[in-house]
């Protein structure tokens, strides 16, 4: 298992179990989808190391008319991770 998942299913995993709302709980246990976890693999994990400020909290249907999760995260840490990144 890769650094990158096993910090990914660690932060899941606590996400679900803080989790006490039904809804909210399917929804987490379902997991990310394809798209956000490749952009959490491939462009956050890179540039921060981490999933210290990302919470799933936007639900919004996809699609395929079902729900997920978007993470927000910290408007200020995304500038410096551009600015870091050269854009």
């Amino acid at each position: 298992m890769t650094r990158f998942e096993q910090q990914y299913a660690a932060r899941m995993h606590s996400n679900i179990e803080a989790e006490k709302g039904p809804r909210r709980l399917e929804l987490l246990e379902k997991g990310l989808g394809h798209g956000m976890v490749e952009f959490l693999r491939c462009v956050w994990f890179p540039v921060a190391g981490n999933f210290n400020d990302l919470f799933p909290e936007w639900e919004v249907r996809d699609f395929g008319n079902s729900y997920r999760y978007c993470l927000p995260f910290d408007h200020r840490r995304t500038q410096a991770m551009s600015a870091a990144c050269g854009y």
